[in-house]
């Protein structure tokens, strides 16, 4: 018997794109798995949630690169899960990619 006292678990890199992939780790789990996929052999961050956790998703921002997961919860709390790249020319992008997207999304004083 497994006692998850975590309210959530980061992975990185994670490479599953295909949708019954999803739901054979939601079932292994049995918890609610937010995913941000790309293809399977690049990128892909997820996010698992305790399902006893008192906080709830109000949005979630999803990369369709599979580069991050940005998830609002409650007025006050934020997760945010990245997996940036490793391309130097691709970073200075990438960054303020993110921090647009942080600063639009999240109220960044409680960050």
């Amino acid at each position: 018997m497994f006692y998850f006292i975590f309210i959530f678990i980061f992975f990185f890199p994670f490479f599953f794109s295909k949708k019954d992939d999803e739901k054979l780790w939601t079932s292994e789990w049995d918890r609610k798995i937010i995913f941000s996929n790309s293809t399977e052999h690049a990128r892909g961050v997820c996010v698992i949630v305790n399902p006893n956790s008192l906080l709830q998703e109000q949005s979630v921002e999803i990369d369709p690169e599979g580069r991050f997961i940005v998830a609002k919860l409650d007025e006050d709390y934020s997760i945010v899960n990245i997996y940036a790249t490793t391309d130097y020319r691709e970073q200075p992008a990438f960054i303020r990619t993110v921090g647009q997207l942080l600063m639009f999304k999240l109220t960044y004083q409680k960050l």
